[in-house]
């Protein structure tokens, strides 16, 4: 596996099956792609991340608290126990990614897609979301959107059986009828 220093990757390059250096400070990655790629670093917070393709990238238990993801794709990635706390979203998807335990609180977000991604006991408190939050066929069980304001927010074909959530902040949510019966059991209402 060929290792490369990340003052050394190229604007607009593809890199594969690479070993990525660990700087030892914050990162700019601009119009990069990477697949099949292993970091040495494991905090990236305070980074920017603007036109980044990641596929098949492991960044299990690392940190991106406090980071500008901008137009950046994550997709088949292992993102399970990662930090992305206080990051600015825009524009950008993660995709079939396993992001069990990862934590988005306190992110904000526009035009943000979680697509078929496992997000059992995510943290996703405090969100604040200003257009196309979106969860396409993700695994929500355990999530907790405790005060992240759901209105506009489609969860209708993910599934959970347990979700934590702010009931005055449910307002608005989607959510279909399998899902309404487990929200009111979550309530403490019971139907008969």
């Amino acid at each position: 596996m060929k290792s490369i220093q990340p003052n050394d990757l190229i604007y607009g390059e593809t890199y594969r099956d690479c070993l990525i250096a660990d700087s030892f400070l914050p990162l700019h990655f601009d119009n990069l792609t990477f697949i099949n790629c292993t970091f040495e670093q494991t905090d990236f917070s305070h980074s920017d991340l603007l036109d980044c393709h990641f596929t098949n990238c492991e960044f299990a238990n690392c940190s991106f608290a406090e980071s500008a993801i901008y137009r950046t794709q994550f997709k088949r990635c292992r993102l399970t126990g990662t930090d992305f706390s206080e990051c600015t979203f825009k524009d950008s998807l993660i995709d079939a990614c396993d992001a069990r335990y990862a934590t988005f609180s306190f992110s904000k977000t526009s035009h943000f897609i979680f697509e078929n991604t496992n997000l059992s006991e995510s943290l996703l408190q405090q969100m604040t979301h200003h257009k196309d939050l979106i969860f396409d066929t993700c695994d929500l069980e355990g999530a907790d959107f405790t005060q992240t304001n759901l209105d506009g927010i489609n969860l209708a074909n993910s599934e959970f059986e347990q979700l934590l959530f702010s009931t005055e902040l449910m307002r608005g949510c989607s959510i279909n009828a399998g899902q309404a019966a487990i929200m009111l059991h979550l309530l403490g209402i019971q139907i008969q």
